[in-house]
């Protein structure tokens, strides 16, 4: 498949839809749930009692589905972080894939989360959904020659993520304008799919 060419119209076409999604996704549940979420972390001292009730809000409320017994497991990993309150002020990209593995699983959706709610300038939010757009997005335009269907390590995608920013010239945006815009196209994407089954 030949790619198109990113110009003016496409960027300014782009712009458009993460700001009617953003518009749409602020107006939603998932838009009063997220604000909660990141109203508490804000709000909050990076603290065990704290680590317990975001990561608890986004397991709940995002259907990160982390197993039970890892739950714990995973709490214990955030926790035992050296320097963990810095590390995520200074946006350590390498401290999502730290956090996410319990055993032989990686949640590096949920990992991303919690990155994000604590610093959601530094860090931008993993899933497959994001990554689906991304990806269907890099298929018409090729923005990069990094990106592959499977799952992919976070610091990757990071970049990824930051090609597509510097390729349709979205550095006014934010992470999260522009995961809100990612999610909100993806679930779209999804549900015209399932119509037309």
């Amino acid at each position: 498949m030949e790619t198109t060419k990113i110009n003016i119209e496409n960027i300014v076409k782009l712009k458009s839809e993460i700001e009617e999604y953003n518009v749409r996704f602020n107006k939603s549940e998932s838009g009063r749930q997220d604000e909660m979420i990141e109203r508490f972390s804000k709000l909050s001292e990076i603290n065990e009692d704290n680590i317990i009730a975001v990561a608890a809000l986004i397991n709940t409320l995002y259907s990160t589905h982390i197993y039970p017994s890892d739950f714990e497991n995973l709490i214990q990993r955030i926790i035992n972080v050296n320097d963990l309150k810095n590390r995520l002020n200074n946006g350590d990209i390498l401290l999502v894939s730290e956090i996410s593995k319990v055993g032989d699983k990686e949640y590096l959706s949920f990992a991303s989360k919690f990155c994000a709610f604590f610093n959601n300038t530094k860090y931008p939010i993993y899933d497959k959904i994001s990554r689906k757009v991304l990806s269907d997005i890099n298929k018409k335009y090729g923005f990069t020659n990094r990106f592959c269907k499977d799952k992919i390590p976070y610091d990757r995608f990071f970049t990824i993520y930051n090609a597509f920013i510097s390729a349709f010239d979205l550095q006014n945006y934010t992470y999260r304008q522009i995961d809100k815009f990612l999610w909100g196209k993806g679930k779209d994407l999804e549900e015209a799919k399932r119509e037309n089954n």
